[in-house]
């Protein structure tokens, strides 16, 4: 009877513990996939400051051409 409802249990643990085996795979899987997201967010905040890194110096290279006129 005692072999029994070790079994049982054992069987109760192993199920409980692969179930939270695939939320933590679904957790890491959002998680990477959030991290894509967040780096293509990031890549595209670069271009933009470099784009108005760019409009910044061409707007001071024409106020410095006004000046010297």
């Amino acid at each position: 009877m005692e072999i029994k409802s070790n079994e049982i249990l054992d069987e109760r643990v192993k199920a409980i513990f692969q179930e939270f085996l695939k939320d933590l795979e679904t957790l890491f899987q959002e998680l990477e996939n959030r991290e894509l997201e967040i780096r293509k967010e990031l890549k595209e905040l670069k271009n933009k400051d470099d784009e108005l890194e760019a409009r910044l110096q061409d707007i001071k290279n024409k106020t410095n051409l006004n000046k010297e006129k």
